[in-house]
């Protein structure tokens, strides 16, 4: 994917390991978080499920009242698992069967607080080091 008009306006999220980038997402102003992808040496450890948490709470901080993805089908398990809901029929986008996901938020009232960063002066970045992530 390349950037297009939304990576503008949208806070991007990057993990980092042994300062190379494994996995990155963005979450935009009205909730969508999209973009996210790990290197597949890094896939089932934890990461995903840790980046994904990180930006519900980020979300979640910035007082959003829910976020959504437009999930891959093979993507589907991992949302729901983190409490995703399905909305509607699935669709294709970039020619992969996807389906729209929505998590709402309840009893949100520990606020994290967040380091920001800036790649410039417009597109917020937050670099996160997986030795910040606890392992199971």
């Amino acid at each position: 994917m390349e950037w297009d008009e939304h990576d503008e306006h949208c806070t991007h999220f990057l993990i980092l390991r042994n300062n190379n980038a494994i996995g990155t997402a963005r979450l935009l102003k009205n909730g969508q978080i999209g973009r996210m992808a790990i290197l597949k040496y890094y896939r089932n450890q934890g990461i995903g499920s840790n980046l994904l948490q990180y930006i519900i709470d980020h979300a979640k901080n910035d007082g959003m009242k829910s976020t959504f993805v437009h999930a891959q089908e093979t993507a589907i398990h991992f949302y729901l698992k983190k409490g995703f809901i399905s909305h509607g029929d699935v669709f294709m986008e970039a020619n992969i069967v996807h389906q729209k996901m929505k998590k709402y938020f309840d009893n949100w009232s520990n606020k994290i607080l967040i380091e920001r960063f800036r790649r410039t002066n417009i597109i917020p970045l937050h670099i996160i080091d997986t030795n910040l992530f606890q392992y199971i």
